[in-house]
C-alpha cells in the first residue's frame, strides 16, 4: 500500500474583524443570498458566522472580497455556523 503524503498548507496571519456581510451562495436552486459576519480575514480567505447552512466545495461570492469556495464547516449546536472560505481569484 503507498504511503500518503502530507498536504501541507501555507498558513498566513489572520485579522480578527467582525463585519456583516452578505454572501451569495451557489445552489442547486440557483444562487441565494446569505446574511452573516466576517470573523477573521488572510491573504488566502476569510472565516465566517452564518445562520444559513453551507457545505464545503460550495462557491460563494463575498462583495469587496471576492469569489471563494467553502473549505472546511464547523457546527455547533444553538451557535451560528461557522465555515472557512478560500479565495478562488
Amino acid at each position: 500500500m503507498a504511503k500518503k503524503k502530507a498536504i501541507r498548507v501555507e498558513r498566513q496571519e489572520r485579522f480578527p474583524d467582525r463585519i456583516p456581510v452578505s454572501l451569495r451562495v451557489q445552489t442547486k436552486q440557483g444562487e441565494v443570498e446569505v446574511k452573516g459576519r466576517t470573523v477573521d480575514i488572510s491573504v488566502l480567505g476569510l472565516q465566517v458566522e452564518t445562520r444559513s447552512v453551507l457545505v464545503p466545495g460550495q462557491k460563494v461570492t463575498v462583495p469587496k472580497f471576492g469569489d471563494c469556495m467553502v473549505v472546511w464547516v464547523h457546527r455547533r449546536k444553538g451557535k451560528p455556523l461557522q465555515a472557512g472560505l478560500k479565495s478562488v481569484k
